[in-house]
């Protein structure tokens, strides 16, 4: 069901003129799959006791994992963007 509605709205927002909303579904239907494939990854090792911590923790790996790369990028924009404001005064 999961993996219906995601690809329903891919295809519905794919059908827009705007490319931006494309690359946006894609990025949410994949980290879709990789919180879905985390969370079925500690279902597998996670003992009966802590399997309600499944999410909990898949969305914390993705959060120690995504969150400092996305605060780099942001970095190495605003970097780019100063120079490039530079060069043009």
């Amino acid at each position: 069901m999961l993996a219906l509605t995601i690809i329903t709205t891919l295809i519905l927002v794919m059908m827009t003129r705007h490319r931006i909303w494309i690359y946006s579904a894609t990025m949410g239907a994949l980290f879709a799959l990789g919180l879905w494939q985390l969370i079925c990854f500690f279902d597998a090792i996670l003992p009966p006791s802590w399997q309600a911590f499944n999410g909990v923790l898949a969305v914390l790996m993705v959060a120690i994992v995504l969150l400092p790369w996305l605060n780099s990028q942001e970095k190495r924009l605003a970097k780019q963007q100063s120079e490039q404001k530079a060069l043009n005064k």
